[in-house]
This record gives C-alpha cells, structure tokens and sequence, in this order.
C-alpha cells in the first residue's frame, strides 16, 4: 500500500512540475480558454493581430500629417508564408488576394499625395479577404477606415 501512495505522490510531482514548467518561445503563442476548450491562435491570427493594429497606428499617422513608420509593414509580407488557422484557405485564391493586398500598401508606403485613399484601398483589400476567407473581424476591421474629410462650404 505504501509503494502505490508513493507512487501516486511522485506522479503527481512529475505532473506538476511539467505543468509549470517554462515554455520555449515557440510554444508561447497566445492561448484562451472558453468553456473548457483550449483554442492556440495560429501564426496567421497573430499577424492579423498585429498588422490591425500597425494599421491603426498608421491611420492616426496619417490623419494627424505625420510620416508613415514604414517599420510597422515589415512582417507585412508573411502573410504568404504564415501558417493559417484552416489551411484549406492557401491556394491561388488567397495568394492572389495576399498579392494585391501587399502591392497596395506598397502604393501606400510610395505615395507622397492621397495617402488617406491608399491607406482605405489597403484596408479594402484587407476587407475583401475576409469576406472570402475568414469573415470574423470585418467589422472590426471597417473601423480603420479614413473618413474622407469634407471641404466647409
């Protein structure tokens, strides 16, 4: 009897320990529990993340005639290459998508004038996707657009 409890006792140890143990930045992605699930966002969720909000640091860049950080666009072109959370969506589809979108931020990033109509092309190019692929954050993301600013008459 006294084996299984030390047994018992030294399981439980292990499990604990690797439970608390750190994690190596690979397994560091962001995680949520909802009802008992455990949902590990993919590294496709994550860039959108962060390129949502670069672009929000942009538009207010641009709305308040300040230069483009040009430093917030350089993962911008991982969107072919990161691992999606449903990889049925890569293909020529996506890729054509994924291209056009990268060609208009480069309008964008090259334009001295109309920066507020090719920072909006690029947020539609971001909408459109969505639409297709992945249609959760089009709301969220129709919130980045630069209303056009109306002339007093």
């Amino acid at each position: 009897m006294k084996k299984q409890h030390i047994f018992l006792i030294f399981f439980t140890a292990i499990a604990l320990i690797a439970c608390n143990s750190n994690h190596s930045k690979e397994d560091s992605k962001e995680t949520t529990v909802t009802e008992g699930v455990v949902n590990t966002d993919s590294e496709m969720t994550l860039l959108m993340r962060e390129m949502h909000d670069n672009f929000a640091i942009v538009r207010d860049s641009i709305m308040q005639g300040k230069n483009i950080d040009r430093s917030l666009f350089s993962e911008i072109h991982r969107t072919h290459r990161a691992t999606p959370t449903d990889s049925t969506i890569m293909g020529a589809p996506f890729e054509a998508m994924a291209t056009s979108f990268l060609v208009n931020v480069d309008s964008l990033l090259l334009s001295e004038e109309n920066k507020e109509m090719y920072f909006n092309i690029s947020v539609q190019s971001c909408i459109g996707c969505h639409q297709a692929f992945c249609p959760g954050p089009v709301d969220k993301i129709k919130k980045l657009f630069i209303e056009p600013i109306r002339e007093k008459q």
